[in-house]
């Protein structure tokens, strides 16, 4: 990424299914008010670790897995706003 990065903002959407009671997520990612990625989805409710670990990956965030920074951490560190948010319900109301 070419631009500073200046905001980033995770949405982390849950459901439960009913026929197994496991809980899955999914997370959305904004860099700078730009929704760059949100298409994660996995089992529990640990939406801001995924959304760190694929901004590491695809190198939106360098030195966390090296000095292991939680997400909160590395901005406040880097001067970057940081802000979440958090919905609940059915799948299909997601």
């Amino acid at each position: 990424m070419d631009e500073k990065i200046v905001a980033i903002h995770i949405h982390g959407q849950f459901w439960q299914d009913k026929s197994c009671g496991t809980t899955y997520h999914t997370s959305r990612i904004q860099i700078n008010g730009k929704t760059i990625h949100k298409t994660i989805m996995s089992n529990g409710s640990h939406y801001e670790q995924s959304a760190q670990e694929w901004l590491v990956h695809n190198g939106y965030l360098k030195g966390t897995e090296k000095y292991g920074y939680g997400l909160y951490s590395y901005c406040e560190k880097h001067g970057i706003i940081y802000t979440n948010s958090e919905a609940y319900g059915l799948k299909r109301e997601l």
